[in-house]
Protein backbone atom coordinates (compact mmCIF):
# COMPACT_ATOMS: atom_id res chain seq x y z
CA UNK A 1 0.00 0.00 0.00
CA UNK A 2 1.72 3.39 -1.14
CA UNK A 3 1.05 6.55 0.80
CA UNK A 4 -1.09 8.13 -1.36
CA UNK A 5 -3.70 4.88 -0.78
CA UNK A 6 -2.68 5.41 3.15
CA UNK A 7 -4.07 9.05 2.95
CA UNK A 8 -7.10 8.26 0.75
CA UNK A 9 -8.28 5.77 3.59
CA UNK A 10 -7.37 7.79 6.44
CA UNK A 11 -9.66 10.63 4.96
CA UNK A 12 -12.58 8.02 4.01
CA UNK A 13 -12.46 7.32 7.25
CA UNK A 14 -12.97 10.64 7.99
CA UNK A 15 -15.57 11.31 5.91
CA UNK A 16 -17.88 8.89 6.40
CA UNK A 17 -17.15 9.22 10.37
CA UNK A 18 -18.58 13.04 9.50
CA UNK A 19 -21.44 12.54 7.23
CA UNK A 20 -23.02 9.77 9.93
CA UNK A 21 -22.89 12.48 12.74
CA UNK A 22 -24.05 14.69 10.52
CA UNK A 23 -26.53 13.03 9.11
CA UNK A 24 -29.41 11.53 12.67
CA UNK A 25 -31.54 10.64 9.24
CA UNK A 26 -29.86 7.72 8.87
CA UNK A 27 -31.53 4.48 10.37
CA UNK A 28 -29.65 2.80 12.96
CA UNK A 29 -29.29 0.27 10.49
CA UNK A 30 -27.78 2.22 8.38
CA UNK A 31 -25.25 3.53 11.15
CA UNK A 32 -24.45 0.38 12.81
CA UNK A 33 -23.01 -0.22 9.12
CA UNK A 34 -21.16 2.90 8.40
CA UNK A 35 -19.38 1.70 11.64
CA UNK A 36 -18.32 -1.56 10.54
CA UNK A 37 -16.98 -0.47 7.32
CA UNK A 38 -15.06 2.59 9.45
CA UNK A 39 -13.58 -0.29 11.48
CA UNK A 40 -12.55 -2.84 8.44
CA UNK A 41 -10.68 0.41 7.08
CA UNK A 42 -8.91 1.27 10.26
CA UNK A 43 -7.71 -2.45 11.11
CA UNK A 44 -7.02 -2.33 6.94
CA UNK A 45 -4.60 0.57 7.45
CA UNK A 46 -3.07 -0.25 10.70
CA UNK A 47 -1.98 -3.77 9.72
CA UNK A 48 -0.26 -2.53 6.18
CA UNK A 49 1.14 1.04 7.93
CA UNK A 50 3.80 -0.82 9.21
CA UNK A 51 4.72 -2.29 5.59
CA UNK A 52 5.18 1.32 4.54
CA UNK A 53 8.46 2.35 7.29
Amino acid sequence: MGIGTEGYISSSISNLKRATDKHSKLSSESKEQVKKITKELEEILEKERPKNK
